[in-house]
């Protein structure tokens, strides 16, 4: 007989491994310097491996412990993977603007703005709002809380949708 295990647990190494992910998606862009030229195809495939991993992870436990398996697990497990997940995302964008390139947010911002005041259509006053917009939004703690209330909500509607689906399925099974 199988010991039981916490979803806790079971959740957490699926969020180290999402974090790592995410962090990938925005370092190889960084690293290859072709942050402008690729623009958000690492975010939709981030978003993609996201829903893939939380699928995944909960039919895995409900696999092995089918008998714990319940729509309130679902849900915890799709909220912890994307707590721990933005959590390690946070560290490395704090590390990354503090330490590897501090001036990172400052070129971002300053190239958002040039573009911004190119545009013909562009008023002062909407050019004032967009520019404190685009200051805030490159801050790493935005970024960082942006990356959690994202996950945190994909997370919880991609599990429950899943719970539903595979509680569905698991009753049709037990059914027959």
């Amino acid at each position: 007989m199988r010991q039981i295990r916490s979803p806790y647990r079971f959740a957490f190494k699926y969020g180290i491994a999402n974090g790592l992910f995410l962090i990938l998606t925005a370092a190889i862009p960084y690293a290859t310097g072709s942050i402008k030229q690729i623009g958000q195809w690492p975010q939709y495939i981030y978003i993609l491996f996201f829903i893939g991993l939380l699928l995944f992870s909960i039919n895995r436990f409900r696999n092995q412990y089918s008998a714990d398996f319940n729509l309130k697990i679902c849900i915890l497990i799709g909220v912890i993977i994307s707590i721990v997940s933005a959590w390690f995302f946070g560290l490395y964008n704090l590390f990354f603007d503090g330490f590897i390139d501090p001036d990172f947010a400052a070129q971002q911002v300053a190239s958002t703005i040039r573009q911004l005041e190119s545009s013909p259509n562009m008023t002062p006053d909407r050019l004032e709002r967009l520019t404190a917009h685009a200051k805030r939004a490159h801050d790493p703690l935005y970024g960082s809380l942006n990356i959690l209330v994202v996950n945190l909500i994909l997370g919880t509607v991609v599990s429950t949708v899943a719970g539903l689906i595979f509680k569905t399925k698991n009753t049709k099974v037990s059914q027959i």
